[in-house]
This record gives C-alpha cells, sequence and structure tokens, in this order.
C-alpha cells in the first residue's frame, strides 16, 4: 500500500494499492492534466531518488519559508510561523521528509520527532492548508 502524489499539481492521497485513475485536483476546471497523462509517485520514490530536498530560509522574525527543490507539483512554498512558543505550518510542500521535519522541530524548539500530523506537544505545532482543496 502507498501514499500516491499527483507530480503535476503535489497532491497525496490516501494509501491504495494502485495509483488513482484520475488527480481530483488536476481534473478541477482551474487545473490542468499533464499533457502526456497523469503520473504518479511516492514520498519514498522521491527520497530514494536523491533529487529532491527542502529549502528552509528566514524571512523575519518568527518567519521561514519552506520551498521544494527542484520545483516540484505546481512549486508550492510553505510557511513555517512562531509565536509565542507555538509553531504553524501555514500551507504544505509535498515533499515533506524526516531532515525537513527534524529542521523545523529545532527552528521550533521541540524535543523528539513529528508524527505524520504535524502536531506535537513539547513546542506545540500544528499544520494548516491555505487552500483546502489542495490537501497535500
Amino acid at each position: 500500500m502507498k501514499n500516491f502524489i499527483c507530480t503535476t499539481c503535489g497532491t497525496q492521497y490516501p494509501l491504495s494499492k494502485h495509483p488513482p485513475s484520475k488527480c481530483t485536483i488536476c481534473n478541477e476546471e482551474r487545473q490542468y492534466v499533464n499533457p502526456n497523462g497523469q503520473c504518479w509517485t511516492t514520498l519514498n520514490e522521491m527520497i530514494e531518488s536523491k533529487k529532491f530536498h527542502n529549502e528552509i530560509l528566514f524571512e523575519e522574525n518568527g518567519l521561514y519559508s519552506i520551498t521544494t527543490k527542484p520545483e516540484f507539483g505546481i512549486g508550492q512554498t510553505a510557511y513555517f510561523v512562531q509565536q509565542n512558543g507555538f509553531g504553524l505550518i501555514w500551507d504544505c510542500v509535498a515533499y515533506l521528509d524526516e531532515q525537513t521535519l527534524t529542521s523545523l522541530a529545532k527552528l521550533g524548539k521541540c524535543n523528539g520527532s513529528l508524527p505524520p500530523s504535524l502536531l506535537f506537544n513539547a513546542g506545540r505545532m500544528g499544520g494548516k492548508v491555505k487552500h483546502p482543496d489542495l490537501y497535500s
């Protein structure tokens, strides 16, 4: 069972044995299906390729941007916002590996590793997607 990720928009789907027949996001009128056809990958395949990494940049006090390099999907940029001991990831990137989670935990002064939900106790951190129709 795998969580397939659409290579065009970066949306990750629930566990399944086979890739979805179509991407709900790309088939929506505001997006597009890749002219070469629907293509899928998984986070594990992306990690194993050693092609991708996330760049975490300090933007201003309490604000960091997270961007996948080279660009993946629609080139989303997520933001890590810190205030009053709380860390929030605003929006998300499809490539969210252990190195990124560890770096964010250090920025958020959190102990331990982050569970997939991005919610954990030590540093009170949460995640929010700004566009509910893009639920990577």
